[in-house]
Formats: C-alpha cells, sequence, structure tokens
C-alpha cells in the first residue's frame, strides 16, 4: 500500500475522531477483489508493510457486505 508520510502525519494527528483508512486491492493481482477497512492506529505499519500483512478491521469481499463495513464505522 502506498501511503505517503503527510498521510500518515494527518491520520495519526487526528486519530482521537473517527479516523479510517479504506483500501482496495489491485484486482489485476487477484481473482478476487477486497477492501479492507483500518482503524488509524494501524497507518504506519501500513506504510512500512504489505497490504496482506496488516490484519484489517474489516474486510469485505462482497458487494453484500457494505452494510456491516458500515455498522463497522458507524457502530
Amino acid at each position: 500500500m502506498n501511503i505517503r508520510p503527510a498521510q500518515v502525519s494527518w491520520i495519526t494527528k487526528h486519530k482521537a475522531g473517527s479516523v479510517w483508512i479504506l483500501a482496495k486491492q489491485d484486482v489485476k493481482r487477484t481473482a478476487t477483489q477486497r477492501v479492507r477497512l483500518y482503524r488509524s492506529e494501524k497507518a504506519v505499519d501500513l506504510a512500512l508493510e504489505k497490504f496482506e500483512d496488516v490484519e484489517p478491521d474489516f474486510e469485505l469481499t462482497s458487494p453484500d457486505e457494505w452494510p456491516e463495513l458500515l455498522k463497522t464505522i458507524f457502530g
């Protein structure tokens, strides 16, 4: 995942609020499309590690799961 230092800085600065990182895996590399949701505390890990190596707080693999993703964000 390509997160710029300025993005990590902003996310870290505002982590007391409801800040999330929503990332879609490149469909060209895999047969299934994945959308992953991460809490702000994982910004540094995402900047330094591979997408697959950081455990998401929610992973969406089907359009039917969007309501659950929104429930994760908004409670």
